[in-house]
């Protein structure tokens, strides 16, 4: 009989959201039994994760943890996570895209006025965009 594989919470990393990561990880942490709270001071995973021993519960916040980069290191690995595939993690921090693909998918998505950069519409122009 195969053994259980141990929860590994990861929490942390660089992002200028590490405390709130480091927060949620210890909620999280405190409700799954067993699990093990892994305070990352990098972004990037621990050398001795290992796919058969561990699954992962991603607590991470900001860019690393967010776009789907942690997912795809993850996945490259083959270590089971929690949560949505690197692919996923990545379109939905795209707010543009996440509207274009939900709706080539019949899913009904807001009206939007998209500002790249420092770029700033005049203040009539979005609502007129918008209706």
């Amino acid at each position: 009989m195969s053994e259980a594989r141990q929860i590994i919470v990861l929490c942390g990393g660089l992002s200028s959201e590490r405390e709130v990561s480091l927060r949620s990880g210890q909620a999280v942490a405190e409700v799954l039994p067993g699990a093990r709270l892994v305070e990352l001071t990098a972004d990037a995973l621990p050398d001795w994760l290992d796919a058969a021993r561990h699954v992962v519960f991603p607590d991470l916040h900001g860019g690393w943890g967010e776009y789907g980069r942690a997912q795809a290191e993850l996945e490259a690995r083959g270590v089971a996570f929690a949560g949505w595939a690197a692919a996923a993690n990545r379109l939905c921090m795209e707010k543009v895209a996440t509207k274009q693909a939900m709706r080539a998918a019949g899913v009904p998505a807001i009206p939007a006025v998209a500002v790249a950069g420092a770029a700033k519409p005049a203040d009539a122009a979005p609502v007129a965009a918008l209706g």
